[in-house]
């Protein structure tokens, strides 16, 4: 009969713990009240894929973005992948979310750079005309307006 693991480590929690609620040997350690090693070791036992060395980051959120899951290590950084607030997916490393470089899908700077949506109506085409003509010397009709003194208030 083979001997009993230690502290009642056997594959299937093992697995389930490390694998689907991603949690790291350190944290399982501390739940089972061992060292990590002895965690790492039955790890290895039961070829258990060790997931990689990062941050788990689900469930956060930064800005607008929800850390939804991991996804892969690129060229050393850690990729996650984040719903926005509006909806959208994206995809972010972990310093990009850490350090506020990147706060949503792209939807938030272009609700800060519109000053007042109207750019494209009529009376805002014609205060752009009257501004240049009265401002601009190389407007067609400046010499009737700017050139003669007229401006704007």
């Amino acid at each position: 009969m083979p001997p009993k693991p230690k502290f009642g480590i056997t594959k299937e929690p093992l697995e389930e713990q490390h694998l689907n609620q991603k949690m790291t040997p350190k944290d399982i350690a501390l739940k089972l009240g061992c060292d990590h090693t002895l965690v790492l070791y039955y790890l290895k036992k039961y070829n258990i894929k060790k997931l990689p060395k990062y941050e788990r980051l689900e469930g956060m959120r930064f800005g607008r973005l929800l850390v939804s899951r991991f996804l892969e290590v690129k060229e050393r950084s850690a990729l996650w992948e984040c719903v926005c607030d509006c909806g959208k997916t994206t995809i972010v490393t972990t310093a990009n979310l850490k350090f506020g470089k990147v706060q949503s899908c792209g939807c938030l700077a272009i609700e800060t750079s519109t000053t007042h949506g109207l750019s494209s109506s009529r009376p805002y085409h014609i205060w752009r005309a009257l501004k240049t003509r009265c401002d601009d010397p190389d407007a067609i009709n400046y010499h009737l307006y700017g050139g003669r003194g007229i401006t704007y208030g």
